[in-house]
């Protein structure tokens, strides 16, 4: 199955550069149908929410690629995740990031990727518990 990229609620503020080198050297038109992004429906989100993928939906798009393979996740998922994801979406709405172009003036060093992205939902989930 295939999602437009443009149908997508992303989850996700930032990117890092060392990925995207990384996913550039391998990502084709058919690459991408082995690796798919999971996307998930919450009853919050009016669209299918990008769980897993940022890199590779960014990397398809400036490569021309207008629909990417997708896995709908539908698995059972722990209330402090499913919040992390609606903390993450409305973190993406709040700072304007609506469209995968969105993304091109949010390329961090992976250094600062693990810092402004990952310290960010890691900070979020421990006052969760």
């Amino acid at each position: 199955m295939e999602i437009a990229i443009s149908d997508l609620q992303f989850s996700q503020l930032f990117l890092s550069e060392d990925k995207i080198k990384r996913v550039e050297n391998w990502l084709t038109s058919e690459t991408f149908k082995e690796a798919p992004v999971t996307i998930r429906w919450f009853p919050w989100s009016e669209t299918p929410v990008l769980l897993d993928g940022h890199t590779r939906v960014f990397v398809a798009s400036q490569k021309g690629i207008t629909r990417v393979p997708v896995l709908w996740d539908d698995t059972e998922l722990e209330a402090e995740l499913e919040q992390l994801y609606q903390a993450c979406a409305a973190w993406c709405n709040d700072q304007g990031i609506h469209s995968v172009s969105d993304f091109s003036t949010r390329i961090l060093s992976q250094a600062q990727y693990e810092i402004d992205w990952i310290g960010r939902c890691q900070s979020y989930l421990a006052k969760l518990a």
